[in-house]
Formats: C-alpha cells, structure tokens, sequence
C-alpha cells in the first residue's frame, strides 16, 4: 500500500531541509580549512565527503516510505528527533572520507593527528543517544532502526580504512569495515538463487561485539595509542567480529533438520556451550601468564620503567580477570594499560600477548566458571547469572 500523500510530501520537505544543513555544513568546513590550512586541502576534505553524504541522503530519501512503527504501517509525518541525531552522525562519519586523502594522514603534532578520533568518538557517543530519544519521545521506526545500522557500518568502513591507511592496523582489517556489506550482499545473493532467508533475531553478543568495534576505532584513532599496540589489538577485534558474523550467517542459512538426524541448533548449542566454558578460561590464563613473563622474563626489565601506579592498576586488574570478578571491566581497563603503557615499554612480546588476552576477554566475559560479573546487565543489556543467585 502506498502511503499517504501528505505524510510522504513532508518527509519529503523535511529531507530536503536536512540536505541543505548538510550542504551548508560541508561548504563551512572547506572555507575554514581552505583559509586556515590551504585550498587543496579543503578540495582533498570536501570532495570525498560531499560524495560519501550524498550517498547517505539518496538511502535516506529512498527509504522514507519506513517511517513507521514496527509491525504498524501507519506512517509518522515527521522523521523526529532521533532519525535527525542520527542524520547528524551519518554527517559526521562522512566527513572522515575527507582525511583519507590528507597527505599525510596522520602528522604527528598537526590538528590531523587529533581530528578523526575526536569525530569518530562523537559518533560512538551519539550512537548511544539516537536509540534513547527515540524510547523516550515514542517514535521508535523501522526507518530509525535501518539509518542506525547503515551510520554504524558507514563510520565503521572509513575508521576502518584510515586505520590501515595510517599503519595502526593491518590490511585484514579491512574486513571488519566491508564484513556488514558482504553479508548483506550475500544474503541478497542467497535471496536471488531461491533459497530461504531465516531472521536474525537481536543478540545481545552481537550488540556487544559491534559497539566494542566501535570504540576500538575510536580510540585507535587518537595518536595516544601507538601502532605497537593497535596493531594486535586490530586483529582480535577482526575475528571477534569475523565469529560474530559467520553466527549471523549459521542462523540465516539455517535449515530443516531430517528425523534421524541430531538438530544442527543441538549441535551448536552443545558447541558453544564448551567455547563458553573453556575459551574463557583459557584467555584467563593467558593474562596471567604472560603478565608473568612481563615482570619476569622480559630481557631488558622493561617492567621496572612502568610507573608504579601504573604497575599496581596492571595488576589488580589482571587478578580480577583471572579469578572472574567484573573481568569485563577489568579487562577494559587492562587493555587500555597495556595498550598506552606496557606495550611501548615492553616490545618483546609478553605485554602484547597480555594487551590481545585482555581484548579477548572484554569480547568473551569471564565465562560461566566465575565469581561475579554483574556488569553484563549495564554492558550488554541483558540479565546477569550473578544477579540471579
């Protein structure tokens, strides 16, 4: 059914008023850095730009007819305040299009070194703002479902690239910024050959691992984390979201089982049942021990150039992932440490194996062989085990 011609006829002025901000935004930028930098640096910004915000207009302008509630086909005449926020998000991830033809990219000690993590960073921050405006004012839309998950993966695909570009992260990482877009091109694919197409419903995992995605970029962007540290680092975050994907993809492919045969969703329960139990427990022990190695077996003690407050927060957060209390948590923060301190003081390979240990963990939790992890109520949006005892 069609929607209703004055409901549409606005959402098409409002989108036209929205393309004229973004103009008048884009234009205000290039003039500031054509007058403060120089002419071919506001041409090299504003041209990548222009044509990555374009892009997002036109799948916004084609996709007003989803301004509508979940499961309800009356149509909202106005795209509200949360589809405008995360307008403004999608603004501010196109604009990192425009560093990527910076020469260079990130110099050291220049405003370039410090812009893209700082725009990256309001874009993470708004993501988490967008969702909650929309709960509160009771406009939640399958538009502003659709714009969030296409901002997301957009930001994602140029932090992804000025990543690389820049030698914090290494080519393979590319994946995690054109996996969504393989995903959807094949289960188009799989949609054209005539083969079923089953829902994937939300996991809070999923959740999980795209916002960690998120801020590693964020914060991989910042010149405070040096390649040394970010480089690992990139890689557990390529396969976290590597697993998270191909789950997505076991579920959409999905099938009918034969009587005779043990359910596929049997098997991988009982799968990710043991991973649940031993993976977790052996990142555990991978903290402990190469912290071990770090303070004891490092050839040029680098450990003793640590800062001592900076040596006690290593450790007290290394024993709490290893025994499993808020090992989320305090596998964040060991991460952050490792990554701003010990990797930089100790290149030999111990503090690297902790800093990867560490981010696997944030990716995992403690497991269910733990003591207390109350954080995955706030974290992950869903109730604790611990809560429940």
């Amino acid at each position: 059914m069609s929607a209703p011609r004055p409901a549409m006829d606005r959402l098409r002025r409002q989108w036209a008023v929205l393309a004229a901000i973004g103009a008048a935004g884009t234009v205000s930028v290039a003039g500031a850095l054509a007058l403060r930098v120089s002419l071919g640096a506001a041409i090299r910004w504003s041209i990548p730009t222009v044509v990555v915000l374009s892009w997002f207009l036109w799948r916004l302008r084609t996709s007003l007819d989803r301004n509508h509630p979940p499961d309800v086909p009356g149509l909202h005449p106005s795209l509200g305040a949360a589809n405008v926020i995360t307008m403004a998000r999608a603004a501010l991830a196109a604009s990192l299009a425009g560093f990527l033809f910076q020469t260079p990219i990130m110099a050291a000690g220049t405003v370039w070194d410090w812009l893209p993590g700082l725009v990256y960073l309001s874009v993470v921050a708004m993501d988490f703002a967008d969702g909650q405006v929309a709960r509160i004012t009771g406009n939640v839309t399958c538009l502003g479902a659709y714009l969030d998950t296409q901002a997301d993966a957009l930001g994602l695909l140029l932090a992804g690239l000025l990543l690389v570009i820049s030698a914090k992260a290494p080519l393979p990482y590319l994946w995690v910024g054109i996996g969504y877009y393989l995903l959807q091109a094949a289960i188009r694919l799989r949609r054209a050959v005539g083969c079923s197409v089953k829902p994937v419903p939300p996991r809070p995992d999923a959740r999980w691992v795209a916002g960690c995605q998120m801020v590693f970029a964020a914060l991989a962007l910042l010149p405070v984390f040096k390649p040394e540290a970010t480089q690992p680092a990139a890689w557990v975050m390529a396969l976290a979201l590597g697993a998270s994907l191909g789950m997505d993809w076991h579920i959409i492919c999905r099938s009918a089982v034969s009587p005779d045969r043990t359910s596929p969703r049997t098997r991988g329960g009982m799968a990710r049942a043991v991973l649940a139990r031993s993976l977790p427990l052996a990142l555990r022990f991978a903290v402990a021990l190469s912290l071990i190695l770090a303070v004891f077996a490092t050839p040029d003690d680098g450990w003793r150039d640590v800062p001592a407050p900076v040596r006690v927060g290593v450790l007290a957060c290394a024993a709490l992932c290893v025994l499993g209390v808020v090992a989320r948590v305090a596998a964040m923060l060991l991460s952050l440490l490792c990554g701003f301190w010990l990797v930089p003081a100790m290149p030999a390979g111990a503090a690297t194996l902790t800093l990867t240990a560490a981010l696997s963990l944030v990716m995992t939790g403690a497991g269910d062989v733990r003591l207390w992890q109350p954080e995955d109520r706030i974290l992950m949006g869903t109730p604790s085990a611990d809560a429940a005892r």
